[in-house]
């Protein structure tokens, strides 16, 4: 409410003008505003019926004072801010008085109105950017939950193709992607965890896992082999993304 109070004190006349209401002519003092109930309610943001209320209210703590001009759809309400003087007379007192504008010094209530849109507007933000966080960490969760499934799906197929290359295929596969909520193989078109496991290991023994060194030979290869064969490995792996 102290809000719309605000707001009546910044849109009441500075100085008097005249306005036609029907074929007369009518004088707005300074305190006073003419506006209707739509546009009143426009400046609260409210509805008309808000804006009588709150408008009755004030009358009766003898704040404003209302008074009816014109007839049928020409009607208009005359708004007067009651002890108005008494509000010129602490602004000239206080420079930093809200409830008036100056054009050449901050409009402190004008400042106070877009601190609080702000602050409403922040709250909002706040709120959305939550759920947005509560929404990817969910994602993350899952996606983490099914990567133990994938896990164990793969558990059977150890002893026909041995762990260090189920290990692989697991490692490869069950990468995550940028935003950590889906898996490398969930994004494929198509999948199929056996057929993939045949064509890996195919692929396997003609990239070298039958090329190990032997007993008696040189078993401290270079890390730079070992490096271009993992390489060449995971090359073949995304050659067969596309194999059914």
């Amino acid at each position: 409410m102290l809000k719309w109070w605000l707001i009546i004190l910044f849109h009441v006349n500075h100085e008097p003008k005249r306005f036609p209401v029907g074929d007369k002519i009518y004088v707005c003092n300074e305190g006073q505003s003419f506006r209707s109930l739509e546009q009143w309610g426009e400046l609260f943001s409210c509805s008309k019926r808000a804006v009588l209320k709150f408008f009755d209210m004030l009358q009766k703590d003898g704040m404003v004072t209302k008074e009816i001009i014109g007839n049928g759809n020409r009607r208009r309400m005359l708004l007067t801010v009651n002890n108005w003087a008494t509000f010129q007379e602490l602004r000239t007192e206080n420079d930093t008085e809200k409830y008036t504008r100056n054009d050449t010094e901050n409009d402190t209530e004008k400042y106070t109105l877009t601190r609080s849109i702000e602050n409403e507007e922040n709250k909002e933000n706040n709120k959305k950017n939550s759920k947005e966080f509560q929404k990817v960490a969910a994602a993350q969760a899952a996606a983490l939950a099914r990567s133990k499934i994938f896990y164990d799906s793969l558990t059977p197929f150890v002893p026909l193709y041995g762990k260090e290359m189920v290990r692989d295929f697991y490692n490869h596969w069950s990468e995550m992607n940028k935003s950590k909520t889906k898996m490398n193989f969930e994004l494929q078109k198509t999948w199929d965890t056996k057929l993939r496991l045949v064509t890996w290991e195919k692929r396997e023994k003609q990239y070298g896992r039958n090329n190990k060194p032997t007993a008696g030979a040189n078993n401290n290869a270079s890390a730079a082999n070992k490096a271009a064969s993992r390489r060449d490995l995971e090359a073949a792996a995304d050659r067969i993304l596309g194999e059914p």
